[in-house]
């Protein structure tokens, strides 16, 4: 048995063929792995909760800087006198450089350090978001605003997650929950900020006040503390890996893809979170833009915003207690939130009522913050342990594309019909497609999938470099 200690943090690791999940199978149904390493027996608590401290901070800082986004779009449609299609491209464009920069953040997280790779993104987003305040033409807020603040927030936002799959096991639904519940009170918080700081100072003098706010994510970043783990594989007969080897390409290797081919239903998983991505996307993109064409006064609407992220702050507070018990598959739960999200956005387009909305929106925030925050625990059980980062990096690339077409095909479709109208259908639609491809990969993901063992020497110990692989 081999003993791995750091920062008083111990962690013993035995050779079997669990995969170390306290109650087999939740995800897809599929069978324990053979071939699989280590059965790891994690903190679950100690310094991990400051672990999830840093992530709940990232959350919160990424998610409310986003909504602030869908309120500063209507200032910037104003200002620099463009369609909609031309500005909601910041928000679109920025939600893709986050999102499918993803598995580079993850990458580095494992090479360079959680703590490090999370301070230079820290670093990076404040810059973005400041020279954006000084900006002029709109084409140059896409590098600032869209690009570079959000390759930052990639940077600080993946590693940390990372790190929190690490700390936890039997108790990662709770801790994801609490991580998660940030985007609650940045959602809840800085959308109004925001409003207020345009009323008074301009979006050039409220984008750098939000680069100050940014910058307390070095704090974050300081909470991280890595946890090195020895990590070995076991020879099982019945796998050939030098002649599988070659499925995986260095290079996909690197960027985590190669873990699609030990489970083929992580695609399935991730067609259906790119559609969830859609509708996400759309909907808090275009938010305010609809609330400001049914005639609501933009500070009622931006209150209307944090009914929504409150709604959505409390269940992901306290969804992590029902689903560590394991009652109902993880899986299960987020296909029933995702269909409950579509439905509600089908009646959203009815609603026309300032109180009708705000209920809407309690109902919206609900099924949001349990479709948002049950994915990094599904992608968490489909995985071993050794690929959490590279299983978080695919479940955000693939969110990316999602948010990056759906938003940008919302704005083309919002200035050739003149409605918002039709961003919410687009979204509904997307969010049903969502739902029903990973209820069809539930239902055929039972049929179980021998792993592939890939070569990862990087990971033994010095005692074990005769250890074969």
């Amino acid at each position: 048995m081999d003993v791995a200690i750091n920062d008083e943090v111990s962690i013993e690791e035995t050779s079997n063929d669990d995969r170390g999940l306290a109650h087999g199978d939740a995800m897809i149904g599929t069978k324990r792995r053979r071939g699989s390493s280590i059965s790891t027996h994690v903190p679950d608590g100690g310094w991990g909760w400051f672990i999830a401290l840093s992530a709940f901070l990232n959350v919160a800082f990424f998610d409310g800087t986003f909504a602030a986004v869908s309120v500063l779009l209507v200032a910037l449609k104003d200002y620099f006198e463009e369609g909609a299609g031309k500005v909601s491209l910041i928000a679109s464009l920025g939600l893709f450089v986050f999102l499918c920069s993803s598995p580079i953040s993850s990458s580095l997280g494992e090479y360079a350090g959680e703590k490090r790779v999370a301070t230079i993104g820290a670093l990076m987003s404040f810059a973005g978001l400041f020279f954006s305040g000084f900006v002029t033409d709109l084409s140059v807020l896409y590098f600032t605003l869209s690009f570079l603040t959000n390759f930052g927030f990639s940077l600080s936002f993946l590693p940390t997650f990372a790190l929190l799959g690490k700390y936890f096991q039997k108790r990662h639904g709770l801790a994801n929950g609490l991580a998660t519940g940030g985007y609650g009170l940045g959602v809840m918080g800085l959308p109004p900020i925001c409003q207020l700081l345009i009323q008074r100072y301009g979006w050039r003098g409220a984008v750098i006040i939000l680069s100050g706010m940014s910058a307390n994510l070095c704090v974050a970043a300081a909470l991280l503390r890595p946890l090195n783990v020895r990590e070995k594989l076991i020879k099982d007969s019945s796998h050939n890996t030098p002649d599988r080897e070659h499925l995986c390409l260095r290079f996909v290797r690197l960027f985590g893809f190669h873990i699609i081919c030990s489970q083929p239903s992580i695609i399935g998983i991730m067609l259906a979170m790119t559609f969830f991505g859609s509708s996400n996307g759309t909907f808090l993109t275009f938010f305010m833009q609809r609330a400001d064409d049914t005639g609501i006064d933009r500070m009622d609407a931006s209150l209307l915003m944090t009914v929504f992220g409150a709604s959505s702050c409390l269940i992901r507070l306290t969804h992590g207690c029902f689903i560590d018990l394991r009652i109902v598959s993880p899986v299960c739960v987020l296909i029933g939130s995702i269909f409950s999200w579509a439905i509600l956005l089908l009646v959203f387009v009815f609603v026309m009522n300032y109180w009708g909305i705000m209920t809407l929106c309690v109902f919206l925030g609900l099924t949001n913050g349990l479709s948002n925050a049950l994915p990094y625990v599904v992608f968490k059980d489909a995985v071993e342990r050794q690929f959490i980062a590279n299983a978080y990096g695919l479940f955000l690339f693939s969110y990316g594309i999602g948010n990056f077409i759906g938003i940008s095909i919302s704005g083309a479709l919002y200035d050739s019909t003149g409605t918002s109208d039709v961003t919410i259908y687009s979204a509904a639609i997307c969010g049903f497609i969502s739902a029903v491809i990973l209820t069809i990969t539930k239902v055929f993901g039972k049929i179980s999938h021998k792993p592939i063992v890939f070569h990862n020497a990087d990971r033994l110990s010095e005692n074990d470099d005769n250890h074969q692989l």
